[in-house]
């Protein structure tokens, strides 16, 4: 739900640069098939980085690729599984 609030669905012609949406539709549509190895939520933060990195690099205003990116990219790493919880003993 924070991806949809921080860029959107990714269905409106104003979430576009050169043809290309950055919002969670294009993140969904550029995941790869998960795996134990490679759980959703990874496949997730590793997909939407590369469509605002996409982003970035399509923006006509270099502040996006300049200062916004690494800000959008340390917010994906947020999206992190919790932590397993050890029973007591």
């Amino acid at each position: 739900m924070d991806y949809v609030n921080f860029k959107g669905e990714g269905i409106s012609p104003m979430e576009r640069y050169n043809g290309q949406g950055w919002g969670l539709l294009q993140v969904l549509l550029e995941m790869e098939s998960q795996t134990a190895e490679r759980p959703a939520l990874m496949n997730f933060r590793e997909a939407a980085a590369r469509v605002l990195t996409r982003r970035a690099e399509n923006a006509e205003n270099p502040i996006e690729k300049e200062r916004w990116l690494s800000g959008w990219l340390k917010r994906l790493e947020t999206y992190r599984e919790p932590a397993q919880m050890k029973s007591p003993a």
